[in-house]
């Protein structure tokens, strides 16, 4: 039985695919290096892209047209695949894929996307990791059915594509709408009232540390030879995602007799890690869960943690998490957390009426970004079975 036919094939097709090296199927070229002076505000350009996303809000000349392929060369987004729909500037961590004649431009984007992870494994480096030209050429393979397959797969994917762009951007519309709120609901710099206000609530908002709402409780420290494949939970910032936890990279220890243990609506933060970008995000702890925390997390404990979750999604957090980190780098720690100061209302009442509204918005966020992750994981199941499997 021929081990490059796909599982599932659209009516009529049949067939072995024919497998090709990158290199046979298109050419590869490197984008240009450019001066970051040269970049402007004129929308009338065009964006440029260095590497797995645009330069957002600034624009340049193109120097590559619309529905062209392209590939990290290098940076954190290495080995990233993306179809650009628009004239761009190509920068220099970035290839540019030109496909031949026997290979649609779509089908070749689809089964780039199908390879990226076989793409990621070529990086190298010890520092910023980059891909080599003659490792993607040589070292990717493209499997080909006849070109009317070709287009049947890839105008199939590009409409999951489509429908996976629409619900990012209802997500993303969701997250600018709870932005634009929580900046009328918080009073602004220099001012002690909202300028958007429940019914009833009048008053002026009040200074606090948030060492006078709450306590911090210190992480777990252990050792290699307590990991397990089992055993006590120990969450880390690989545990929060997008503000809430994920337990898709988890490490258990055993033999650990005294250690704190979550409660349920404790605000987890990380508080040291090597990324400066990751210091201060935080999750609420659910019901029912039966963990510890690691050395670089920290718990605030409190009563008004509903409120004080949501002063956590604040400017004025981010701020002060980044004088922080002026005088301490790469960490925070729970005197200087407890020093923080946000304006709290006059009553517990306005505070809980202000929390219960934001926190309805993140569910609606929650479910929202559930649909999109469903999304694509679905395309992805799909493509596992529309492309042929890797013979082993």
């Amino acid at each position: 039985m021929s081990n490059n036919i796909p599982k599932l094939r659209f009516p009529v097709f049949t067939g072995e695919w024919e497998e090709k090296k990158l290199g046979e199927v298109c050419e590869v070229k490197k984008g240009q290096q450019i001066n970051n002076s040269e970049l402007t505000k004129d929308t009338s350009l065009f964006p440029m892209l260095n590497g797995g996303s645009t330069i957002s809000g600034y624009y340049i000349k193109s120097n590559s047209p619309a529905n062209t392929i392209t590939i990290s060369e290098g940076g954190n987004s290495c080995g990233f695949v993306s179809f650009m729909k628009v004239d761009f500037w190509a920068g220099g961590h970035c290839y540019v894929i030109n496909h031949k004649t026997n290979i649609t431009n779509h089908f070749l984007f689809q089964s780039l996307k199908y390879k990226e992870n076989d793409i990621m494994r070529l990086r190298v480096g010890s520092g910023l990791p980059n891909i080599q030209k003659n490792s993607l050429l040589c070292e990717i393979s493209i499997s080909l059915p006849s070109l009317p397959e070709q287009e049947k797969i890839a105008e199939f994917l590009t409409e999951m594509d489509n429908l996976i762009a629409a619900q990012g951007e209802k997500v993303e519309a969701l997250k600018e709408k709870k932005k634009g709120l929580m900046q009328q609901l918080f009073p602004q710099n220099g001012e002690t009232t909202p300028r958007l206000r429940f019914p009833g609530f009048e008053g002026k908002w009040r200074e606090k540390k948030l060492g006078e709402v709450g306590n911090t409780i210190s992480g777990l420290t252990y050792s290699p030879s307590n990991v397990s494949n089992n055993g006590l939970l120990v969450l880390r910032s690989s545990n929060i995602k997008n503000g809430t936890l994920c337990f898709d990279d988890c490490v258990y220890v055993q033999s650990i007799k005294k250690y704190n243990p979550v409660k349920e609506n404790d605000i987890l933060i990380c508080v040291r890690n090597g990324s400066t970008n990751l210091i201060g995000k935080n999750a609420l702890i659910p019901r029912g869960l039966s963990s510890a925390f690691g050395a670089f997390m920290m718990v605030f404990r409190s009563t008004a943690w509903s409120f004080v979750f949501q002063l956590l999604r604040t400017e004025r957090y981010s701020e002060q998490i980044e004088q922080n980190l002026g005088a301490r780098i790469n960490s925070i720690n729970s005197e200087d957390f407890k020093n923080y100061t946000f304006l709290f209302p006059p009553t517990t009442v306005e505070q809980q009426k202000i929390a219960s509204f934001l926190s309805e918005l993140d569910n609606l966020i929650a479910a929202e970004s559930d649909k999109l992750e469903n999304l694509k994981n679905y395309k992805k199941g799909l493509m596992q079975q529309l492309f042929p499997q890797p013979v082993k």
